[in-house]
């Protein structure tokens, strides 16, 4: 009975999600104030407690909506100020070849957006210029989403890894599931690539097979980089793993080394002209190279700065930080004002699209963080009954769970549309599942954060945001079914570079 009601705010979590089809702020606010009453009934909880928690809650969430934010606010000025359409006008006439195109956008373009801004902005970005050169509407869609993986686990400047998995041991966490997604990653521009070639009917498979080994290039020049920052600075992977390959893939492309001798282009399209005038690139990548150095200036200085503690009820404390990407991102638009001034109804416009979204993401978090806490810390209660988390632990002890953790880490970003939720809600299980069955705590935090990256393939807080970009709603359905196969490949195949290497790593 007691494990019944410890499961019972994720059960109805996903009732209201998919039954009544409430928005993710809605639902976790239920949710968080059914748990609130449980915890107060069965477990006796004081009333203290509760409020530390939602208080712990809210400091989580302040930091995370900061650097939400800053990302947005970042792109939304680089949008106004005309320096995001630079970067776009140099991609675009890089090759006429759609699979180029495609792998050049999506897979390593949206890895850049990934790294930088994260939270459904890859997508959001990348579908809608796919269908402006020519894509329709559902291929866009696929490849944009099919693409949002690997770079994800260090999306937002490291989000879902910084603030995903605060308290809990993550000291090789970041190494460990890069290794996973350098070998599993390799397999997406691979699917990205299935994707175009399937719109022509005849010789799919050598339209395949004559990209292929482009594909497999670009994965090398982003995956390769991406490992080894990972070893240093984990919270610049995406960013500088995707920077370093869409230098190498320029380069590659300009010269033709391995770019197929045939263009292949969508029927009856008309033909690109990539000699039009193009404004250096330069004046698209000037910011970005102002926020990387602020960013390692702010890592090297101020990343364990801390402003005060703030100690709570029940032996919660929270740290704030100086350092947060979200000032960072802001400083860095008040330093490239100077060069790219912009007008203030751009201004009033970029602050308009930055703060409307935030109300309901603000509340997502905030009902999220705290219901976290509160199963976290019903243990405490006036009865010595096991806490939520610790009855879900004792009722999934498996040796076999290993074999699940990707699995469920990807389940959790599919719920809630963000690996760094699934990671609030779901590492400190799997933390304590790892520590029951005596396998390594940081191998298993490894799987749950490639699995949050995985499932923001199908998320469907994603699949909605991207189909407004592109006025292509009611498809879900579609979609889903198309993405549900290259997710599960992606999971299956990182659970087993996983296990395979986790337990070469015990062994020795």
């Amino acid at each position: 009975m007691t494990f019944i009601l410890s499961i019972s705010p994720i059960i109805i979590l996903i009732f209201v999600l998919f039954v009544f089809r409430l928005s993710l702020a809605l639902s976790g606010f239920i949710v968080l104030i059914y748990t609130m009453l449980m915890s107060s009934i069965s477990w006796s909880l004081p009333q203290m407690y509760i409020l530390s928690c939602l208080l712990k809650g809210a400091f989580i969430s302040l930091d995370i909506i900061l650097i939400i934010f800053g990302a947005i606010f970042f792109l939304n000025y680089l949008t106004q100020a005309g320096i995001i359409q630079v970067i776009e006008q140099h991609l675009k006439a890089l090759s006429p070849d759609r699979r180029v195109q495609a792998i050049l956008i999506a897979w390593l373009f949206g890895a850049f957006i990934e790294g930088t801004a994260g939270f459904g902005t890859p997508a959001a970005i990348v579908a809608p210029f796919l269908v402006a050169i020519g894509f329709t509407p559902i291929l866009a869609i696929l490849v944009s989403l099919t693409a949002n993986n690997a770079s994800v686990i260090f999306g937002a400047i490291g989000t879902p890894l910084r603030i995903g998995f605060e308290g809990l041991k993550t000291t090789d966490v970041s190494v460990y599931a890069a290794l996973i997604n350098l070998v599993t990653g390799m397999i997406v521009p691979c699917m990205i690539l299935a994707f175009v070639t399937m719109i022509h009917k005849k010789n799919r498979l050598k339209n395949f097979l004559e990209c292929l080994p482009f594909a497999l290039i670009s994965g090398v020049s982003f995956l390769v980089p991406y490992f080894i920052i990972s070893l240093y600075a984990p919270e610049l992977s995406s960013i500088l793993g995707s920077t370093i390959a869409l230098f190498l893939m320029t380069i590659i492309t300009k010269f033709k080394i391995l770019v197929p001798k045939n263009i292949f282009r969508f029927h009856d399209e008309m033909l690109f002209d990539n000699k039009t005038k193009k404004t250096p690139i330069f004046y698209g990548i000037y910011p970005y190279i102002i926020l990387l150095f602020l960013l390692l200036f702010g890592k090297l200085f101020f990343q364990n700065s801390k402003i005060f503690n703030v100690n709570l009820p029940a032996g919660l404390f929270h740290s704030v930080q100086l350092f947060n990407p979200g000032i960072v991102f802001l400083m860095t638009i008040l330093i490239t004002l100077f060069f790219k001034p912009i007008k203030y109804e751009q201004f009033k416009i970029c602050i308009n699209s930055s703060v409307k979204p935030l109300l309901n993401t603000a509340i997502a978090i905030f009902s999220v963080c705290s219901l976290v806490q509160i199963m976290v810390i019903t243990g405490k209660g006036v009865f010595a009954l096991p806490g939520m988390f610790q009855e879900i632990v004792l009722f999934s002890k498996s040796n076999y769970f290993p074999y699940f953790s990707t699995l469920i880490g990807a389940f959790g970003a599919f719920l809630s549309g963000s690996a760094t939720v699934s990671n609030l809600v779901l590492a400190p299980i799997q933390s304590q599942i790892a520590q029951q069955i005596f396998y390594s705590e940081e191998w298993i935090l490894a799987f749950q954060l490639v699995g949050a990256g995985a499932g923001n393939m199908i998320a469907l807080q994603n699949i909605l945001a991207v189909q407004s970009t592109v006025e292509s709603s009611g498809k879900e359905a579609e979609i889903l079914l198309k993405l549900i196969i290259p997710c599960i490949i992606y999971i299956l195949l990182a659970t087993a570079v996983g296990v395979i290497l986790s337990n070469i790593f015990i062994l020795h």
